[in-house]
């Protein structure tokens, strides 16, 4: 990953934030490490910091936003793929679906994440969608081919004259269904 242009001198105070222990006048943050450890990747192109601080995470079964970072990282994080699999089938549907998401980035091993992602459309059915649900479908698209257990599902959402929330979720559902079709038929 290259440098981000105008970032360097951020680089410090991320190393600093990934390390630091809360205390006297500094407060612990949820994902604060992590979140920081990521932030440092992007700035410096190191992922070091990410892959250990992220990995550990997973590794005590940390869901959100942990399993984005795994993601992001891709490959690159192949090493905690281990700690990942298990949580395809955590009782959290967010920790699932980022799950998914990062098993299929990590591993490109599709059908376990497509599996974990499938029942995150059940709402579909009863015209209702959430923001779980559109992360679900935009995660079937980028994976592909592979997903095409999702296209009796994406194909009611696209042709039903029904839609499945207020208007901006309707148009984001039906935009990130689209996508995930063509994706999906492409391949």
């Amino acid at each position: 990953m290259a440098r981000a242009a105008g970032a360097g001198g951020a680089a410090g105070p991320l190393a600093a934030l990934v390390t630091a222990a809360p205390g006297p006048g500094r407060h612990a943050w949820h994902g604060g490490a992590q979140t920081a450890a990521w932030a440092y990747w992007r700035v410096t192109g190191d992922p070091e910091p990410a892959l250990r601080v992220c990995g550990a995470a997973a590794r005590a079964g940390l869901g959100q936003p942990v399993l984005r970072y795994l993601a992001d990282l891709g490959p690159l994080a192949a090493p905690h793929a281990g700690a990942v699999r298990p949580l395809l089938t955590s009782p959290g549907q967010w920790s699932r679906t980022g799950a998914a998401e990062a098993w299929w980035r990590i591993t490109g091993d599709a059908p376990p994440a497509v599996a974990a992602l499938l029942p995150e459309l059940a709402p579909l059915a009863r015209h209702s969608a959430d923001a779980l649900v559109l992360r679900s479908v935009r995660v079937l698209g980028r994976i592909g081919g592979p997903a095409a257990a999702a296209l009796p599902v994406l194909h009611e959402v696209v042709s039903s004259p029904r839609r499945y929330g207020g208007i901006p979720m309707d148009e984001a559902l039906l935009g990130a269904a689209r996508e995930a079709l063509i994706a999906i038929e492409a391949a």
